[in-house]
């Protein structure tokens, strides 16, 4: 007599999350829970997969990034010998990011803003939670090109204003009503020295 009890059954196991084969990822421990919300933020942003699909493996907070932060501020000048205490743990995550699930990262290209410091490779921090207002720096869409500009906004119309020591670039001006889509503000510009 042939058991009906055991073997493969249909729809029975572990649901699966993705449509293609997984990997393990081996880390310490204290590590877990920043790589999970990691790959939450880059499965979220990329749009790989809902979010609230994985939420309930990982409790939503940004991956930590601890460097030592010393209390005195840094003068122009020559620093104190005095100044050697490192006092203090700063992550940037939170220093910057005060919306993660609606921050990315962008890369520039060109010098229409390198009088505001944004220069040609700059990243910039952009929040697409915020709402633009005037004088605002943003990442918006004119006429399906990506462009970033100081948004002047006046009683009747909206202005995307260079701001270049070239003068090959120009202001793009609107009415109001015209169809312009500002996709977030930037809330900070990071520039690599060396």
């Amino acid at each position: 007599m042939v058991s009906k009890h055991g073997g493969k059954r249909t729809g029975s196991g572990r649901r699966k999350l993705y449509k293609e084969p997984v990997s393990r990822i081996i880390c310490p421990e204290f590590m877990v829970k920043d790589v999970k919300n990691m790959i939450a933020e880059v499965l979220e942003f990329s749009g790989v997969m809902d979010h609230a699909n994985y939420i309930s493996m990982a409790a939503k907070s940004p991956t930590r990034l601890y460097r030592p932060l010393a209390l005195s501020k840094v003068p122009a000048g020559f620093p104190s010998p005095a100044d050697d205490y490192i006092e203090s743990q700063l992550d940037l995550n939170e220093f910057f990011v005060q919306h993660p699930s609606s921050s990315f990262y962008w890369k520039v290209s060109g010098e229409s803003m390198n009088l505001s410091g944004i220069l040609d490779g700059s990243i910039l921090l952009i929040d697409r939670s915020l709402e633009a207002a005037h004088n605002d720096i943003v990442l918006a869409i004119v006429n399906g090109d990506v462009t970033v500009k100081r948004f002047i906004r006046s009683s009747d119309c909206y202005e995307l204003r260079p701001e270049s020591n070239k003068d090959e670039y120009q202001a793009l001006k609107f009415k109001r009503g015209d169809n312009i889509e500002i996709w977030g503000v930037v809330s900070a510009v990071f520039n690599k020295l060396r």
